[in-house]
């Protein structure tokens, strides 16, 4: 088995594990209908985004199982564990963990900025100034447009944070 194969394995089973708890944890979303009786309450989008990263991340996982079977005859350099990879893993596992314990102190949109402004950088493969500041702006629309469509158009309220919006 290949260090891609392994690490897509990885990290399909991380994020099955991590969609069964936000599953759960949606569950203790307190149900508000904004609606009226549409069927569409808080916990809808929670659990939709857990069943969809669920179904993904089993995707992930068939896939990479698929290509183990493909692949017989692995020496032994294909075994050796990508240090690089593992370490971007474990970098975006503790980049996700700041996110949650500053969601409710910074507020949704900073928060937000922060950790995708984190998350797509540490993906990047070039990091240039270009692509800095792109990801920066792109940090920025995306989640003051996640906060309109949550907060204007669905009626439910994320974190405000430290400038009360």
């Amino acid at each position: 088995m290949t260090n891609k194969t392994k690490s897509g394995l990885g990290v399909g089973l991380f994020f099955f594990i991590l969609a069964v708890f936000y599953f759960i944890g949606s569950v203790s979303i307190e149900s508000y209908n904004p609606f009226g009786k549409t069927g569409l309450s808080s916990r809808a989008v929670p659990q939709t985004f857990a069943i969809l990263m669920a179904v993904l991340s089993l995707t992930i996982i068939v896939d990479s199982i698929l290509k183990a079977k493909k692949e017989k005859g692995s020496s032994a350099e294909k075994a050796k564990v990508n240090r690089k990879t593992t370490g971007k893993l474990l970098l975006a596992i503790f980049l996700l963990l700041v996110y949650i314990f500053l969601f409710n102190r910074l507020g949704f949109i900073i928060s937000t900025i922060l950790y995708l402004f984190a998350m797509i950088y540490l993906l990047l493969p070039n990091k240039t100034s270009r692509n800095i500041v792109l990801t920066a702006l792109f940090s920025i629309a995306v989640s003051f447009l996640i906060y309109t469509i949550f907060n204007k158009a669905l009626g439910l309220i994320l974190p405000a944070g430290i400038f009360g919006y």
